[in-house]
């Protein structure tokens, strides 16, 4: 580069010289290997998703193994508890049965005592 009429030539070329490289229009359609990359990184992404939702349910089988062992407890303890004991009645105080009672045939018949004045 010492020599001085290296130093000060045009680093881009003027238009009329034609580039070595051929470089493909802008704005036409994809390449091929645009469609394959893109086919590639689709088919990576779903296999990825496949290997997580796999992890997981891997990871799960030991928490669905323990509930499904609490679950058989409960139910040989429910079990144990009816087969030797006679069915508890309900304790109710007996002031509560009036509440229950049906007013209905009062006021019909206070009703009718109104009428009948």
């Amino acid at each position: 580069m010492s020599d001085p009429e290296t130093q000060y030539q045009p680093l881009v070329g003027a238009p009329s010289q034609q580039a070595a490289i051929n470089v493909p229009a802008q704005g036409g359609r994809p390449s091929r290997a645009y469609k394959v990359a893109g086919l590639t990184l689709l088919a990576c992404v779903l296999i990825a998703g496949q290997a997580m939702v796999a992890y997981f349910l891997l990871s799960q089988s030991s928490d669905i193994k323990s509930l499904e062992e609490q679950n058989n407890n409960l139910q040989t303890q429910l079990t144990r508890g009816r087969s030797g004991s006679v069915p508890m009645r309900m304790h109710m105080p007996m002031n509560a049965l009036s509440d229950l009672m049906d007013v209905s045939a009062d006021e019909v018949k206070e009703t009718k005592d109104r009428f009948q004045c």
